[in-house]
């Protein structure tokens, strides 16, 4: 090696077959553990978060929940009691839960969605008593329900739309059915689309008086094209 002239070595991988098998692939390894920690992430986070009753917040203030903690994506969010008002607009970080649960228990919550997406498994509408009546206000943006819309017994439940469009995909839809139950839904704009649904059950003639409103006016759709009206 004469002093002053640059000198290259090539780096040859280095192999050691108690280390690295002929058939060891890096890349192959490194992505399965990281579907691995997203699974775990993923397990970890779904959980149940309960809104303070008489709370008046958006859907992702923490200071508005009884653990202190905001859900986060893939949670349920049971709201009950009197007064409680919840917003979610575009500016949400929480944009889709297992399940939305409305005065399942008590009281008279209010969910008002002013812009945004919002997806949800289930929109939980009202339990067993003729007092749970929640009401939703959209007023703009996409509510998408994958698996159910249920309506509870509440004598005044209310799902009111002014803007905005409603997917739901249930296989089903059953509104003022139980005994002194009164279903409201208020269109007087936006789009509801019902296209999976097979039967649309409205009040209740057999074994009780519950009974069920659609109101549209205004430029409202309420598409529901594969539906038994009962």
């Amino acid at each position: 090696m004469e002093s002053g002239t640059p000198q290259t070595q090539s780096m040859k991988p280095i192999h050691h077959p108690s280390l690295f098998p002929a058939s060891f692939n890096r890349h192959r390894v490194i992505a399965t553990s990281t579907a691995v920690i997203l699974t775990v992430g993923q397990a970890l986070s779904q959980t149940t978060q309960v809104w303070t009753a008489g709370g008046n917040g958006t859907l992702g203030d923490s200071t508005k929940y009884a653990s202190g903690t905001a859900p986060v994506n893939g949670d349920t969010v049971n709201a009950d009691g009197t007064g409680s008002v919840i917003g979610f607009d575009s500016a949400s970080p929480v944009t889709s839960l297992a399940a939305l649960n409305l005065n399942l228990t008590s009281g008279t919550s209010v969910f008002n969605q002013t812009s945004g997406s919002l997806s949800l498994g289930t929109l939980g509408f009202g339990g067993g008593g003729g007092s749970r009546n929640p009401t939703y206000n959209m007023d703009g943006g996409t509510l998408n329900i994958s698996t159910a819309f249920t309506w509870g017994n509440g004598s005044n439940a209310r799902f009111n739309q002014s803007a905005g469009t409603v997917n739901y995909s249930g296989g089903s839809l059953s509104i003022g059915v139980a005994a002194g139950a009164r279903g409201h839904i208020t269109m007087t704009g936006g789009t509801f689309n019902a296209n999976s649904v097979t039967q649309l059950n409205l009040g209740n003639t057999s074994s009780g008086n519950g009974q069920a409103n659609v109101n549209h006016s205004g430029s409202s759709i309420f598409n529901a094209t594969a539906s038994t009206f009962v």
